[in-house]
């Protein structure tokens, strides 16, 4: 688990700089981790898409909001994250609601917001979150 974990990580940043270098588009690795993240961000219209190249490998074109890349904002909860489980109660007292914080969860990938818009009662592993 602590490889997949290493290697979204540094997909994650490889697309950040990407986005950061203002490049069209970034190719990935792809994992069925990765791929849930790169739903997610074109669910929420952080990426136009993306497109396999190989059986390992995806080209995901970037999305830029006033020549600034959307997704250069992605920051982790630590320099290195820990990606450990954090509980319900935890999320209660700890975060706010001005980040877009993307949790693993039993339930799948979701958002703070909608782990406690939807009743969810599931803590989750950080991953990320995305300065508002």
């Amino acid at each position: 688990m602590k490889f997949i974990n290493r290697f979204t990580y540094h997909t994650l940043i490889q697309i950040k700089n990407s986005s950061a270098a203002q490049k069209i588009y970034a190719d990935v690795g792809c994992t069925r981790l990765v791929m849930y993240m790169l739903n997610f961000f074109f669910r929420k219209g952080y990426i136009f898409g993306y497109m396999y190249l190989t059986a390992y490998t995806v080209r995901v074109f970037l999305k830029y909001y006033k020549d600034k890349g959307i997704l250069t904002s992605i920051s982790f909860r630590l320099a290195k994250p820990t990606f450990t489980f954090k509980s319900l109660k935890y999320l209660n007292s700890l975060y706010l609601f001005n980040y877009l914080y993307l949790f693993s969860t039993s339930k799948g990938f979701l958002t703070l917001e909608e782990i406690f818009n939807n009743n969810v009662n599931v803590g989750g592993i950080l991953y990320f979150y995305i300065t508002l």
